[in-house]
């Protein structure tokens, strides 16, 4: 879900885009760790203990994003488009006992596409 202006510019055979929106990114999140030291006696190694954590959840972040694509018009219903985009949110922590960590769900994105009109 996205909320956000854009703003549109032709000219002739191209079409640039800038949008700032504000949006909702879910974060599906899994994490494992385990453990299983060894000890070293009389010449053979010896599990002492063995331990396993893990924890999941989905976290709902609020967060800007702003993306620029320039469209290129080809034919009269093909037209290659690339773009730029970044994207933001707030981070949040998590723990797998005895682990913790953190997620920080930002980025940037390029991409090219291929667009044909259907009519």
């Amino acid at each position: 879900m996205t909320i956000g202006p854009t703003l549109n510019r032709p000219s002739g055979p191209f079409d640039l885009n800038v949008r700032g929106e504000l949006r909702l990114n879910i974060c599906d999140w899994n994490a494992w760790q385990s453990e299983r030291p060894d000890v070293a006696s009389s010449g053979a190694m010896t599990t002492v203990a063995k331990r396993a954590e893990g924890d999941s959840g989905t976290r709902f972040r609020p967060g800007p994003y702003a993306q620029t694509d320039l469209s290129y018009k080809v034919g009269n219903h093909l037209a290659i488009r690339c773009f730029f985009r970044l994207d933001t949110a707030r981070e949040f922590r998590a723990q797998a006992d005895p682990s913790a960590f953190q997620i920080d769900p930002w980025g940037f994105s390029i991409g090219f596409q291929l667009r044909d009109q259907l009519t």
